[in-house]
């Protein structure tokens, strides 16, 4: 299989809470998916996780808001990742998913949290892979 036949999009939620995060003030950062683990922000760990798997590739970025956007460079430059769209996010986590599916409008879809900084390839392909045994078991 090749990557441009990758059957999964991706929806990555990356929205941030009214007023911030606990972590994002800890780290005075503008939005938690900005965390950085192991020197790279947790953001760009799940987009590197989607673009090294086999069975998924980019998609959505939703979230976080034009402002925190705005005030962001570093957050910028990773949306600048010609794999990933960004789009504003809806006023919580699942209008923001649904929103996102919509913009996608291509299933089936990969959704996951922008700070789920510990993902890997790996697991995004066993996760797809597990996804797509139980959809063809459902069928039957």
């Amino acid at each position: 299989m090749t990557k441009q036949n990758a059957p999964f999009r991706s929806i990555i939620l990356a929205g941030e809470r009214p007023g911030g995060s606990a972590l994002s003030h800890a780290f005075a950062i503008p939005a938690s998916v900005l965390v950085p683990v192991a020197g790279k922000p947790s953001l760009k760990r799940v987009m590197e996780a989607i673009n090294n798997s086999r069975h998924a590739q980019g998609g959505v970025i939703c979230g976080p808001s034009a402002n925190v956007l705005n005030q962001s460079q570093a957050l910028q430059e990773l949306l600048q990742d010609p794999h990933f769209q960004w789009l504003a996010p809806a006023t919580g986590p699942a209008s923001s998913a649904l929103l996102a599916l919509e913009k996608l409008n291509h299933y089936p879809a990969l959704l996951t949290a922008g700070d789920h900084a510990l993902v890997t390839g790996e697991i995004v392909d066993d996760f797809c892979t597990q996804a797509q045994a139980q959809a063809l078991k459902s069928k039957h």
